[in-house]
């Protein structure tokens, strides 16, 4: 992924860029669901369990202290907010371009990715020289053998 920054007023901004693959091609073969006559994703849930940010010395930055405003974007649809983060585990529903775009993988059986930023603005009181950001997640596919 790609990581920009910025410096803004009380802090620094740092922009994680990535295109995260969903599906792949060989998941239509190797995902028992995605076998045979299922060929319609009608939701998709992603329960995101951790969202945690460090700096270069391995230290975990607390949200209510290092961090001023925090955002997970999925294809230009924000998903995540701070409130959200702190109330963790959460289960974000994609909806419009994002869900569209797996619907139309899974129809087409094509491998499909999705663009996910995350924009976090730490707070000046320790500059860190890096920021790691860590997460863990799990996409549930809602699935039918004909379109709803």
């Amino acid at each position: 992924y790609t990581v920009t920054t910025r410096a803004v007023s009380g802090g620094c901004e740092f922009t994680f860029d990535q295109d995260v693959e969903v599906l792949a091609k060989s998941d239509y073969d190797s995902i028992k669901d995605f076998k045979d006559a299922v060929h319609f994703v009608n939701r998709v849930e992603v329960a995101l369990h951790r969202l945690e940010f460090f700096d270069d010395n391995g230290e975990k930055f607390e949200l209510d202290s290092r961090i001023r405003d925090l955002e997970l974007w999925v294809n230009g649809e924000q998903v995540l907010n701070m409130d959200q983060v702190r109330a963790m585990p959460h289960t974000v529903t994609l909806a419009g371009a994002s869900l569209n775009l797996i619907k139309a993988a899974v129809k087409n059986r094509e491998a499909c990715s999705l663009h996910v930023l995350a924009r976090v603005v730490l707070l000046d009181s320790a500059v860190p020289t890096g920021v790691r950001c860590e997460y863990e997640s799990q996409p549930t596919y809602i699935l039918s053998t004909s379109a709803i």
